[in-house]
């Protein structure tokens, strides 16, 4: 198993009233433009992070059990819901990314350059990905349907690779929790299943490091992810099995430009 060590963690007493729980974080490829989305909304910094301002306190409009993944094209914040993709300048005014994903479900974002990625995840369609070669303007299907498979969160890798997790029903096994990867746009995907521990409920997908295609990080979610250690699993050979290599309360994230690669945890930030 990797060594791990906390880097920065929180000290002193905890406040009276605790700050609001992020749920969903994006920066342009500039770094001037960052975007967090709380529970109460989305909160705005259009310089790098020296001043801040709350932009939609309804959450951009969505409900407060909604988590909607997003990111920045442009000057816009893309925002995937359960009623479509939208775009605005991360305000309260928004409006459809694109008219044919009006009012269906989009799970998951990722973005390389100027293509855009997003999977739609609804039931009692053929759910697929969706391709924008010029930063979100026009949009098409990329690749097969992917029948009876729910997306939850995508990664781009070197290459311009794209992994996937989510869950598949796949008959008498009944739904089992995937990490997936195309090299070809959705036309063709490979990788394996994560078996979760009975006190585990899903798979976030953390990501892969610069250089290193085949290696994609996971945390296995526990119920009580607060108290109770998330499982850090990694693969080597794209997703087709996986090792634990660390464990941690509340893993959410993970940031690697070459090493150390970093986690965001309810402790605080540790590094490899």
């Amino acid at each position: 198993m990797a060594t791990w060590a906390f880097s920065l963690g929180w000290a002193g007493p905890a406040p009276a009233h605790p700050p609001p729980r992020a749920t969903a974080a994006a920066i342009s490829e500039d770094g001037q433009l960052l975007a967090l989305r709380l529970e109460r909304g989305i909160v705005v910094s259009r310089d790098a992070g020296a001043t801040w301002r709350l932009r939609c306190g309804e959450g951009a409009g969505f409900g407060l059990s909604d988590v909607p993944a997003m990111l920045w094209v442009g000057d816009e914040l893309l925002l995937a819901t359960p009623r479509g993709p939208t775009l605005g300048a991360a305000g309260c005014a928004r409006r459809p990314a694109w008219d044919a994903l009006d009012g269906v479900a989009v799970s998951a974002v990722a973005k390389e350059g100027p293509t855009v990625w997003l999977a739609t995840s609804q039931a009692g369609v053929d759910n697929r990905l969706w391709r924008s070669d010029d930063a979100g303007a026009t949009w098409a299907p990329s690749g097969e349907a992917l029948v009876d498979t729910f997306v939850g969160e995508m990664a781009v890798a070197d290459g311009g690779r794209v992994y996937a997790a989510g869950v598949a029903l796949e008959g008498e096994a009944g739904v089992v929790h995937f990490v997936r990867h195309t090299d070809d746009g959705g036309g063709r995907w490979e990788g394996g299943d994560v078996a979760l521990g009975e006190r585990e409920h899903r798979i976030v997908l953390l990501g892969s490091p610069p250089g290193a295609s085949d290696v994609v990080f996971v945390a296995a979610k526990a119920y009580a992810s607060a108290e109770a250690p998330d499982r850090v699993l990694r693969s080597v050979d794209g997703g087709r099995a996986f090792e634990e290599v660390w464990s941690a309360p509340g893993v959410s994230g993970m940031a690697a430009a070459g090493d150390p690669i970093w986690l965001a945890t309810a402790a605080g930030l540790a590094s490899s």
